[in-house]
């Protein structure tokens, strides 16, 4: 799955956590630049990140991190169903083979 690199640093990330943020909320918050810079200058980056969470371009901005998290994992086009099948003959190969004592090759 896609991690984004994290520009939080790590006293930011540790308050972030202690405030009761989650895992994903502060991957989110440390991914754009902008907001890090934000919460890596600010006193108090508990209150900055709520206030960067209730900002107006907060949803639009999630829905491009959801987007890049479940388009990372989903394969956009994939179609396997030969090596599959293939995989799936060695693999009956293999629990048959794996019951004899004597080495099996193929010919």
């Amino acid at each position: 799955m896609w991690v984004p690199n994290q520009l939080l640093k790590d006293e930011v990330v540790a308050a972030l956590r202690q405030g009761g943020f989650s895992n994903l909320q502060i991957e989110f918050l440390g991914w754009l630049s902008y907001n890090a810079t934000a919460l890596n200058s600010s006193r108090n980056p508990v209150k900055a990140a709520h206030t960067i969470l209730a900002n107006e371009k907060t949803p639009k901005m999630l829905e491009i991190f959801a987007k890049k998290k479940k388009d990372s994992v989903k394969p956009q086009h994939a179609e396997h169903e030969e090596v599959s099948e293939r995989f799936r003959q060695l693999e009956r190969w293999a629990a048959d083979v794996e019951g004899t004592e004597e080495p099996y090759f193929d010919s």
